[in-house]
């Protein structure tokens, strides 16, 4: 019979997130690094065809 196991369930999340979040944060924080205004730059308003 299958059980419910709120730490192993617990454990999967936390794994499934640092595994998304981690990278993404380093890679920003290295582009910021390298150039502070280029983030700044992907999100313009005049970047979106419907703004």
């Amino acid at each position: 019979m299958l059980a419910f196991h709120p730490a192993i369930t617990l454990a999967a999340f936390l794994l499934a997130w640092a595994s998304t979040v981690v990278p993404a944060w380093v890679a920003a924080k290295r582009k910021l690094r390298d150039k502070p205004a280029s983030l700044l730059r992907a999100f313009h308003v005049h970047d979106f065809g419907w703004l």
